[in-house]
C-alpha cells in the first residue's frame, strides 16, 4: 500500500482516511450508475480488437432493451439527462419530455444530436454497454476532491439533483476509474501500481480533475526512468492540471531531445513521431548538425509526410514547426529557399527572413566592435589600495606598439576610482626636435566635478625588468579633462621598436600608472 501525497504542497498534515464509506449505503446519500462503453472504432484506427468487442456485445445490448421496453432504450429515463460530464455527455443519451412518450435522442460525442432517432446501440461509433457498475457514493467526499464532481452535484441543472447519478467511461478507462474513486475516500493506492497503470490512472485523476492523485502518480512516475513509450504519452495527453503535469512533460522533452539529437542517424525513427514529439527536438539547442539548414530540410519532409492536405500542413509548419526553428543560423541561400517555399505563408516567410537577416547584420557588427574594441581598447589590470587609490597595469605587444607610427593612438579599457572614470591613452607623437616617441597620458572621461588628481608613470626596461616610475604629478581634472604627457621613454622611435630595444620583454612592453585622488 502506498500513501498519497497530500493536497497541499507543502503540508505535513495527513488525508483523512474515509475508506470504510466506499460504496456503503449508511455513509452514502447518492447512487453512481458507471456505465462502461465499448471502444469506438474507425476504418483509420483499425482497432479490430474494438470493432470484435462491440459485435460480441450486441446480444448483450439487445438483452438489456429487452428488460427496459417502456422506454426505448436502457440508457434512457423519462425526465433525466445521461451525462458524461458536469455541463454535458459526451456518449450519452439524452432524454425529454414529448407528452405522453418519452423521446430518445442520441448525442454525439462532440454533443451534437444524432439525427436518427432509432440509431441502435451498436451503432458505428460502438457506442454501446458492455456493463454497467453501480456504487453507493458520498457526494461531498467527492466534490471536495474533485472540482468535476462538485460541478456535477451542484450545476443546478435537473439531474444534479438526482439521487441516481450516471456516468459514462470507456472500457480502458474501468480499472483506472474504479481505483481512483477508492483513492478519492482514502488517499492511497490499493494496488500495486504497475508503471502502465500508473500512467492510465495519472490520465483518469486528471480527466475528472483530482489534483491529489494526480501529484502522487507523478511522483511515483518521476522514480522510474523515462521510456520512448512514457515520453510520447506524456506530450500527446492535453493535461487540465497543467502545472502538476510539467515535471513530466519536461523530462518527456529532454528525453526525446536526447534521444533524438542526431537528425541523420535517427531519421527513420523521426519521420514517425508525432507533432508534439518532433516540436520537443527541434526546440533543443542540443541537435547535430552542421547548419540549421538541415533542421529546415527535416521539418519539410516530415510535415508533406504527416499532412498531406496543404492547408492544414501550412497551418502546422507556422503554428508549430517554424517556432522551434532558429532562421538566423541557416544560409543566405536557405534563406531565400524560405522566402519561396509555397508551404509557409509568404507574409510569415517575409516576417522569417527579414528577421534573420537583422540578427545577422547585428551579429557581424557585434563581431566588428569585439575586434575593433580588442584592438583599441586593450585591457587593464587594477589593484585598488583603497577608494581613492590604485595601480593600473597596461600590456601592449610589439606589432600593437608598432601599428601607432607615426601618428596613430590607442585607448585603453575603463578604470573606476571614487565614482570617476579614466582611461590611458598611448600615442605616438612628434617631440619637440620633430623627432617621434612613445608618449602615454591619463585622461578622465566621466567625473563628479572638479577632481584633484595625483599620478604617476612607469615602465619596465631591460636589464632590472623592474618598474622604473617617474615623478609623481598633479594636476586638477574635470570630465573629458587630460593629464600632462609623460613620453614613456626618452628615445626616438627607431630605437623604442627596434628588435634588441631594452623596453620588450618576451615581445610585451609593461607599464604602469599610480593613480590617487586627493582629499581635500
Amino acid at each position: 500500500m502506498v500513501e498519497s501525497a497530500d493536497s497541499g504542497a507543502a503540508s505535513n498534515i495527513q488525508s483523512p482516511n474515509f475508506s470504510f464509506a466506499f460504496d456503503n449505503v449508511n455513509f452514502s446519500d447518492r447512487m453512481l450508475r458507471i456505465e462502461v462503453m465499448a471502444e469506438p472504432w474507425t476504418e483509420e484506427s483499425g482497432d479490430e480488437d474494438c470493432k470484435c468487442s462491440c459485435e460480441g456485445n450486441r446480444e448483450e445490448a439487445q438483452e438489456i432493451e429487452q428488460e427496459n421496453k417502456e422506454s426505448k432504450f436502457a440508457i434512457c429515463e423519462k425526465d433525466q439527462i445521461l451525462r458524461s460530464n458536469s455541463s454535458g455527455s459526451e456518449n450519452g443519451v439524452q432524454c425529454t419530455d414529448q407528452g405522453e412518450e418519452a423521446a430518445v435522442k442520441m448525442v454525439s460525442p462532440s454533443g451534437g444530436e444524432v439525427a436518427d432517432d432509432n440509431v441502435p446501440p451498436w451503432s458505428k461509433d460502438c457506442s454501446v454497454f458492455m456493463r454497467v457498475k453501480k456504487l453507493h457514493i458520498n457526494s461531498a467526499i467527492l466534490a471536495v476532491k474533485s472540482p468535476y464532481f462538485y460541478k456535477l452535484f451542484s450545476n443546478g441543472m435537473h439531474e444534479s439533483e438526482l439521487r441516481d447519478v450516471k456516468l459514462q467511461i470507456s472500457a480502458s478507462e474501468e480499472d483506472a476509474f474504479m481505483e481512483l474513486l477508492k483513492f478519492m475516500y482514502s488517499g492511497i493506492l490499493s494496488t500495486t501500481a504497475a508503471p502502465a497503470f500508473l500512467r492510465d490512472l495519472l490520465v483518469v485523476a486528471d480527466k475528472f480533475e483530482v489534483a491529489s492523485c494526480v501529484r502522487h502518480c507523478i511522483v511515483l512516475l518521476g522514480t522510474l526512468p523515462m521510456t520512448r513509450e512514457c515520453a510520447l504519452q506524456y506530450l500527446a495527453h492535453p493535461y487540465i492540471t497543467i502545472n502538476a503535469t510539467q515535471p513530466l512533460v519536461v523530462a518527456a522533452k529532454q528525453y526525446l531531445a536526447k534521444q533524438y539529437q542526431d537528425l541523420f542517424e535517427s531519421h527513420d525513427e523521426l519521420m514517425a513521431l508525432p507533432l508534439s514529439a518532433v516540436e520537443a527536438v527541434l526546440s533543443s539547442d542540443k541537435l547535430h548538425v552542421g547548419m540549421e539548414d538541415a533542421v529546415f530540410d527535416f521539418a519539410l519532409e516530415w510535415a508533406h509526410a504527416k499532412y498531406p492536405n496543404f492547408e492544414e500542413r501550412r497551418e502546422i509548419l507556422g503554428s508549430h514547426i517554424v517556432p522551434a526553428i532558429c532562421f538566423s543560423s541557416m544560409s543566405t541561400h536557405k534563406l531565400r529557399v524560405v522566402l519561396e517555399c509555397e508551404d509557409i505563408d509568404p507574409n510569415l516567410a517575409s516576417k522569417l527572413v527579414a528577421r534573420a537577416f537583422i540578427v545577422k547584420a547585428e551579429e557581424a557588427e557585434l563581431k566588428h566592435c569585439v575586434a575593433e574594441c580588442a584592438y583599441k581598447r586593450p585591457p587593464l589590470k587594477v589593484i585598488q589600495l583603497s577608494e581613492n587609490h590604485a595601480l593600473v597595469f597596461l600590456d601592449l605587444r610589439r606589432e600593437e606598439c608598432a601599428a601607432l607610427f607615426p601618428t596613430g593612438s590607442m585607448k585603453s579599457q575603463l578604470f573606476y576610482l571614487n565614482g570617476n572614470a579614466f582611461t590611458l591613452r598611448v600615442q605616438c607623437n612628434n617631440k619637440e626636435n620633430s623627432s617621434q616617441s612613445i608618449g602615454l597620458y591619463l585622461n578622465m572621461e566621466e567625473g563628479l566635478g572638479r577632481v584633484v588628481i595625483q599620478y604617476s608613470f612607469a615602465s619596465v626596461s631591460k636589464p632590472s625588468k623592474k618598474f622604473n616610475a617617474n615623478e609623481m604629478l598633479e594636476e586638477t581634472f574635470v570630465k573629458g579633462g587630460t593629464g600632462r604627457w609623460f613620453y614613456v621613454f626618452n628615445t626616438p622611435w627607431a630605437s623604442f621598436i627596434a628588435d634588441d630595444s631594452p623596453n620588450f620583454l618576451n615581445g610585451l612592453l609593461h607599464l604602469r600608472v599610480e593613480v590617487a585622488i586627493r582629499t581635500q
